[in-house]
This record gives structure tokens, sequence and C-alpha cells, in this order.
């Protein structure tokens, strides 16, 4: 049996063997990234080809490491075959796990749905499983074939540098490393800084119609202003609805008058913020009064010499999250290319110091 176990152990010393559990774990980490975390993602081509480039990156990586570590073009060739085929099932059961747990989620995904529709499977779970059980048989057979190429031509890079006269391996890997990541320090720290930048810009504007009408209102009914002139005439369905809301409350934060309906009712604000309000003279919230309902809400306090209380204007923030959202998986996606690109042209450029 000690026999058996260390022949498994050598055998797996493989660089391909560590290669696609890296590949597998990274995919699963992915998959939950792009259908659990942030299931909807504006450029599915792009996606698609970035991941087609990852795995390609990990098949060669591993038959350069392996030829460089034996110098064995055979072993290394196989090294992006055994990467290729470990690293792609273990992607296919994460899929398969992570798909069937998380169902309520994936089931929302416009593909999906789209698919169920055009296919003769009764159920959601059933249609994922059948086109998981499909890409398996195509995907782990097309894999091997790619991650064999590609160990070839990663062991043909090693071969070309060890012939290069005073070559060093070492001295290689760490000016590789050290630039990558530079480079991606400087991406990331960019990418956050722009992002954070715009978010903010998106987020902060989509207060600026409610600060002034919340603002002349008040002044209009601390001023002696009617109700009736100052509410819109029609109710607002904050649950479906883009148009603003008005809503009137007393000193006493008891709510008079409100153009909001939420459920059949009038939603109230928490009052908590109309005690900020009468601190500070305005407030400017995100309010959800129920799940998935998000307002931009500006509340102004009415100190007039006719009136007094408080008055609430808010409307929907579906729009901005959108946009919001989609800029932050452009972000991503952009983010997660400069890491390959950044990754190519230290390879490059390692390379070049030591011609």
């Amino acid at each position: 049996m000690l026999i058996i176990s260390r022949g498994i152990l050598n055998y797996m010393k493989n660089k391909g063997y560590v290669m696609g559990l890296l590949m597998g774990i990274t995919s699963i980490a992915g998959i939950l990234l792009t259908n659990i975390i942030i299931p909807q993602w504006p450029d599915s081509k792009g996606l698609m080809l970035l991941t087609v480039a990852f795995f390609l990156l990990f098949f060669m990586w591993a038959g350069f490491w392996e030829f460089q570590q034996h110098g064995k073009l055979k072993q290394s060739i196989l090294s992006g075959t055994y990467c290729a085929i470990i690293g792609l099932t273990l992607m296919m059961i994460g899929y398969f796990v992570i798909d069937n747990v998380f169902l309520d989620i994936v089931k929302q995904q416009p593909d999906k749905i789209w698919g169920l529709a055009h296919s003769n499977l009764g159920t959601m779970r059933a249609y994922v499983n059948d086109g998981l059980i499909r890409g398996t048989f195509f995907i782990l057979p097309l894999g091997a074939i790619m991650g064999t190429f590609m160990g070839w031509l990663g062991a043909m890079l090693a071969l070309f540098l060890k012939r290069i006269k005073g070559f060093k391996s070492t001295r290689f890997y760490w000016t590789v490393t050290k630039r990558w990541v530079t480079m991606m320090v400087v991406v990331t720290l960019a990418a956050s800084f722009v992002y954070g930048g715009i978010q903010q810009v998106l987020r902060q504007s989509v207060n600026d119609p409610q600060i002034q009408a919340a603002r002349d209102m008040a002044v209009d009914l601390g001023n002696g202003a009617d109700m009736a002139t100052v509410i819109p005439p029609n109710t607002v369905d904050i649950t479906k609805s883009l148009a603003a809301h008005v809503s009137i409350y007393n000193d006493q934060g008891k709510l008079v008058a409100s153009s909001a309906v939420l459920d059949g009712v009038a939603p109230e604000v928490p009052s908590g913020v109309l005690d900020y309000t009468r601190q500070n003279g305005e407030d400017r919230v995100t309010w959800q009064p129920k799940t998935g309902v998000r307002q931009a809400l500006v509340v102004e306090r009415i100190s007039g010499p006719k009136q007094t209380g408080f008055v609430a204007v808010g409307r929907s923030m579906s729009e901005q999250e959108k946009r919001i959202d989609d800029l932050g998986k452009k972000m991503l996606l952009g983010w997660l290319l400069s890491l390959m690109v950044t990754l190519a042209t230290s390879v490059v450029l390692g390379i070049a110091d030591q011609l």
C-alpha cells in the first residue's frame, strides 16, 4: 500500500496536476462571481473570450513549468493535458453544485429563461443539468486537445529560453513576478479610483431633482401654501414607477399627506430620519421601505412663519443602480483583461531582458 501511495504521489508531481487544481479553484470562484454574486454581465461574449484565454494560459504555463523543472518534452506536453482535464472537470463539478444549490438565482438569468422556453424540458433544474451533462462531453475532449497543444507550446517556449546563452530561470521568474505585481497594483488602484469617482457622481446626481423640489416646497409650505398645491394629484406606486413622490409630515412626525403608495398604503419614513432633519435642516438618504424597493429620498425641514413640519421628496433609484451595476461589471471585466495583458507583457519583457 505504501509503495502504491508513493507511486501516486510521484506521478502527481507533474506540474499539470498543480496547475489543474489552481485552474479549477479559480474557475469555481469565477462561477460564483459571474453567476451568483454578479449574475448579469453586459458582455457575455467578452467574458467568454477572456475565460478561454485564461484557460489556454494555464495549459501553456503547465507545460512551460514542467519543462523548466525536468526538461522532458513528452512529460511537459502531458502536463498541459493533465491541467486541462483536472481543471475543466473541477469547473464542471463547480457549475453542477453551484447551479443546483443557487437555482433560485440562476433561473432568473435571461439566457436560462430563454433556453428553457425553447426546450422540451419541464423545469429549470432539468434544463440546467441537461446542459451541464451535454457540455461536459463536449468540453472535456476539446479541452484535452487544447491542453496538449498548449503544453507543447509552453515546452517550446521553455526550450527556447534555455537555449539563450546566459539565461537564468530564477532571475526570469523573479523579474516577471515583480514587474507584474507592480503593474497590477497601479492598474488596480487606478481602476478603483475611477470606479469610485464615477459611482459617487452617479449616486449623488440622483438626488438633484429632489433637493430642488424639497427646498422649494419647504419654503412654500412654511409661508402658508396649501398642501393641495404641493402634493401631486396622481399617486405614485413606488414599486413600479420612476416618478417623484411627495410626503408631508407635521412637526410631531405624523404623516399628513402623501402621493406615494406601497402595497396600497402610504409608506412612512423612519422616525430617525425626521429627527436628524429636525437638527440639521435636511437629510439625504437611501430609503428601502421594502426589499427591492430603493428610493433616493431628500427630507427638508419646514420652518416658516405659518407652518412647521417636514417635506420628503423621493424617486426610484433603479435606473441609476443599473448604470452603476453595469459600470462595475465593465470595470471588473476590464481589470481581469488587464490581469492577462500585464502578465503577457511582463513575460515578454522578462525574455527581452535576457536576450
